[in-house]
């Protein structure tokens, strides 16, 4: 993907609330649209003006998509779902020359891509686990501006508690390692053969995939503007008061968490106690998703 078109898609998917629907592309590699020796202002009538001369007429960008088959995309959605208004902050904060968070968020747009066909559940899984990465190094980076000399995946996993989940008293993750409960996964689903044995298939489910994807643009978010949007504080206050956000997310906890470890074998269950980290809150979600989607066999 050409770094201009990564940092659009990355700056809608850092517009995404974090319990609400995500910002998830198909993007086709075909012919492109280059613009020699000036940069793109989308705030300036005329820099669009310019975008639909270039491509009208050319049946490559205008005529009807094709539709997928059996897709499982979301269609459009309206910008009142996002946080529109921090478009261009994103957007202005995003550099190309950022090497780790150009592949972050190009493993996020795959790991996207890849959960529309099924047989490929694990390889939309492996890439989540390297925007994972990518986002920890990113994190490390941070501490070290911080003055922390060798920043540890214990002083990441406390960063991540203290900036996303302190302030909704959720408990830290034992051990507070970054995002810890991924950590075995990660090496069992790359490794065939690991210090936890051999594994003919991936040991992880689709809905890891599901809490990585809704967790990592948050944090990308947050490291490059130093700021919680405005769905972060509305959260915040609901919590506070005693409410719950009416969204999918709040119906799906009505569930006591019990009931749902009832219905799940005991192996599983005994892995997924205490989920934490940038939506911790988001493990019980993961489980109920779970038991939809199925395990990656």
């Amino acid at each position: 993907m050409q770094p201009e078109l990564v940092r659009l898609l990355g700056a809608l998917m850092f517009c995404e609330r974090f319990t609400e629907r995500r910002c998830r592309f198909y993007p086709i590699a075909h012919g492109d649209v280059f613009v020699s020796g000036q940069l793109l202002d989308f705030a300036s009538a005329s820099s669009v003006d310019a975008v639909k001369r270039a491509v009208a007429g050319t049946d490559q960008f205008t005529s009807p998509p094709r539709e997928r088959p059996n897709s499982i995309m979301d269609g459009l959605f309206k910008a009142s779902e996002l946080n529109i208004r921090w478009l261009r902050r994103y957007w202005y904060s995003i550099s190309p020359s950022n090497l780790v968070l150009m592949r972050a968020i190009q493993a996020l747009v795959k790991s996207d891509m890849l959960t529309n066909h099924h047989e490929f559940y694990e390889e939309a899984g492996i890439a989540a686990f390297i925007a994972m990465d990518a986002t920890f190094e990113l994190v490390r980076r941070h501490l070290m501006a911080q003055g922390v000399k060798t920043p540890t995946a214990v002083d990441a996993g406390n960063w991540l508690h203290d900036t996303f989940d302190r302030q909704f008293r959720l408990p830290k993750a034992e051990p507070a390692r970054f995002f810890s409960e991924f950590y075995d996964l990660r090496i069992q689903t790359i490794h065939p053969g690991s210090r936890h044995g051999d594994s003919p298939f991936a040991v992880m489910g689709i809905d890891d995939q599901i809490h990585l994807r809704q967790a990592l643009p948050g944090t990308l978010a947050y490291l490059l503007t130093q700021a919680h949007p405005p769905d972060f504080y509305d959260r915040l206050r609901e919590d506070r008061a005693g409410s719950s956000p009416k969204t999918r997310r709040s119906v799906l906890h009505a569930q006591p968490l019990a009931d749902v470890r009832a219905m799940r074998p005991s192996s599983e269950v005994s892995r997924l106690r205490g989920l934490s980290g940038v939506g911790g809150t988001a493990g019980k979600l993961a489980q109920m998703r779970r038991r939809v989607f199925g395990r990656l066999r």
